[in-house]
């Protein structure tokens, strides 16, 4: 039995939202704004992307989501050499 061996730099994949759902998971956000979780909780803390707290639950609405979007600042992108 081969043991599957996960590639530790590999990108996560995150969930895609079903069509009209207005409250989205953490993940499901990161999937439709093309960010990882980091980015995601640093804009949700810094209060540029507003989220709400159901019990453990963190909930992003997709109207606030998609507003996010239309702020960032557009032209080309950058890359960061590190």
């Amino acid at each position: 039995m081969a043991e599957s061996k996960k590639n530790p730099t590999a990108r996560k994949e995150y969930p895609i939202p079903p069509p009209g759902k207005i409250g989205l998971s953490l993940a499901e956000t990161c999937r439709v704004l093309g960010v990882g979780m980091t980015t995601l909780r640093q804009s949700i803390e810094q209060g540029l992307l507003p989220a709400r707290r159901l019990g453990k639950k963190i909930i992003v609405r997709r109207p606030d989501a998609d507003s996010f979007l239309l702020k960032l600042p557009s032209g080309p992108a950058k890359r960061v050499e590190g």
